[in-house]
């Protein structure tokens, strides 16, 4: 197994020199083209507007809670993760991915969720590398101290 994570990370490294990322969208493998941070500055924003919405409602809960994750009416957030998970979330999903690799757009009807997920997880990875780092480091940190995630 960690030979092959080695492979990937070497095809994700040498795709990253080409310039390139490749993903499977209905059943085949599609490149897209790695942007610069320049040309991402508009992506980043939306993004950050798309993350901001979808959070919001999370948000307005546990402060009306003040804070305290036991006060939380679990029915009136489960009513308000539903549409999220079900929809605004998978349509944001789908703006981003498209929004950063609109070449990839026309194979959308043939993909399946699957393949849209790992996409879109690919185009955040490359976009925001910093946010990647950090969490993979702050689960590594909390791993080492005991305490999993699973």
């Amino acid at each position: 197994m960690t030979e092959e994570r080695t492979q990937k990370q070497d095809a994700a490294e040498t795709e990253t020199i080409l310039g390139i990322r490749t993903v499977t969208l209905a059943g085949q493998a599609r490149n897209f083209d790695i942007k610069s941070i320049k040309d991402t500055r508009k992506f980043r924003q939306r993004v950050g507007e798309l993350m901001g919405s979808l959070v919001e409602p999370l948000y307005n809960a546990y402060m009306k809670a003040e804070g305290d994750t036991d006060k939380i009416d679990t029915q009136n957030l489960f009513a308000l993760l539903i549409p999220l998970v079900l929809g605004d979330g998978v349509d944001a999903l789908l703006d981003m991915l498209w929004l950063y690799a609109p070449e990839l757009k026309e194979f959308e009807e043939g993909a399946t969720e699957d393949e849209i997920l790992d996409a879109a997880l690919e185009v955040l990875e490359i976009a925001f590398p910093l946010v990647l780092k950090i969490g993979k480091r702050t689960v590594g940190l909390l791993s080492r101290a005991g305490i999993s995630l699973t």
